[in-house]
């Protein structure tokens, strides 16, 4: 009888000390899902969504136009607006943006016409706008100066007159050089002076 009572109690010895030996069963780990989430995307610049596309033609972009009217500092006025076509197709990144012939409408800045105190006439433009898929759009451009030739003599001073030898009579110097006269399709050239946004 002792013997068999020693017999068990070492036989639930051993399987007690068995439990205790034995590791619990670590949980497998859990594999990330490979569909991208979309709050996972890195944001767009200046807070735009992901998914909205947006163009920029950068600050400094050459804007190339031809005038579809004469422009004159003799009648021009500060003011008026102007109309011109694009002379050469925008293109980013391989994308074709505003076509050659696309609408631009102007502004003129300043205007003065030759005076014989003030000097040559003068134009300062600059554009305002222009048509993509019958919407306006607004352009921030640099300007575009022209001014007129001053006749002097030798000496420097004005020279306001001429004398005809044959006839010995003083008759005014030509005013073709004194103002400035763009004629039809006359090409300018322009740059942005802030970047143009164009959604996609």
């Amino acid at each position: 009888m002792h013997v068999e009572r020693k017999i068990a109690a070492l036989v639930a010895l051993a399987i007690f000390s068995a439990g205790c030996n034995q590791r619990p069963e670590e949980p497998e780990p859990v594999k990330p899902s490979p569909q991208t989430l979309p709050f996972n995307q890195t944001a767009a610049q200046k807070g735009k969504s992901p998914t909205v596309a947006l163009d920029i033609i950068p600050a400094g972009t050459a804007i190339r136009v031809r005038l579809q009217a004469p422009l004159s500092s003799i009648t021009a006025r500060t003011g008026d607006a102007f109309t011109a076509v694009l002379d050469q197709s925008l293109i980013l990144d391989g994308q074709l943006l505003f076509p050659r012939g696309a609408a631009i409408t102007g502004r003129v800045l300043e205007a003065k016409p030759w005076g014989a105190v003030s000097g040559p006439g003068y134009l300062r433009l600059t554009l305002t706008q222009i048509i993509l898929n019958g919407k306006s759009l607004k352009l921030e451009t640099s300007s575009f100066f022209a001014k007129g030739e001053e006749n002097k003599t030798p000496t420097g001073a004005p020279l306001m007159t001429a004398v005809s030898r044959s006839t010995n009579v003083t008759r005014p110097l030509p005013s073709s050089t004194r103002d400035i006269k763009l004629p039809p399709q006359q090409p300018l050239t322009f740059r942005l002076a802030a970047g143009l946004e164009l959604p996609g």
